[in-house]
């Protein structure tokens, strides 16, 4: 059973359509948090989990695959230029912070 507000490896992969070793990838480039791991048991071993808004992060990051992994890591950290939104029908908005004459 899944922990409640928590998702798996696999319903990131199923959201972003990418395969678990681009997961592994982005959380070894720092786009994504480690998972929280926890055992299910004898015979199953220890699982990753990933907390919910992941689901939004990974959307994000295949979205954007023409942006360099520095400046997607900016994106997903909100210190970027960058900015996104995700509407309602799952739409996601991306835009670019001008700077003002002077600043």
């Amino acid at each position: 059973m899944i922990p409640s507000g928590l998702v798996t490896t696999e319903d990131l992969c199923d959201v972003a359509g990418v395969s678990s070793r681009t997961i592994r990838n982005w959380v070894a480039a720092g786009l994504l948090p480690r998972p929280v791991l926890a055992s299910e048991g004898y015979r199953t071993g220890v699982r990753g989990y990933y907390p919910e808004s992941t689901l939004d992060t990974v959307s994000v990051l295949q979205a954007t695959k023409c942006l360099t992994i520095h400046e997607r890591r900016k994106l997903v950290s909100r210190k970027s230029r960058y900015q996104y939104r995700i509407e309602d029908d799952g739409t996601i908005i991306l835009t670019i912070k001008h700077r003002e004459a002077g600043a």
